[in-house]
């Protein structure tokens, strides 16, 4: 491994948040597929390199407040990223 292939965010830890910033725009991943959630995280960490959230949030929808799974990053670009090459996400 090179020196230059080295993420910082990943030596210190700090790039999956543990809580929806307000500048990140989430993406609701649970409309998508349930079957492979668990993997999208393992996923974000091999193809991206940015700073980023996954988690549950609680929204009202047709007056009923619902969980959904998201995923929301820092740079738009990668969430293009991900909504154009994420395989666990499938198609809508």
């Amino acid at each position: 491994m090179d020196i230059d292939s080295i993420n910082p965010l990943n030596v210190l830890e700090a790039r999956r948040l543990n809580f929806l910033a307000p500048h990140l725009d989430p993406i609701v991943v649970s409309d998508y597929s349930w079957s492979h959630l668990n993997e999208i995280p393992t996923w974000i960490e091999k193809n991206l390199k940015g700073r980023y959230f996954y988690g549950s949030i609680t929204k009202l929808v047709d007056n009923r407040i619902i969980s959904c799974k998201v995923v929301a990053f820092e740079d738009q670009y990668e969430s293009s990223m991900f909504l154009l090459k994420c395989p666990h996400i499938g198609q809508k």
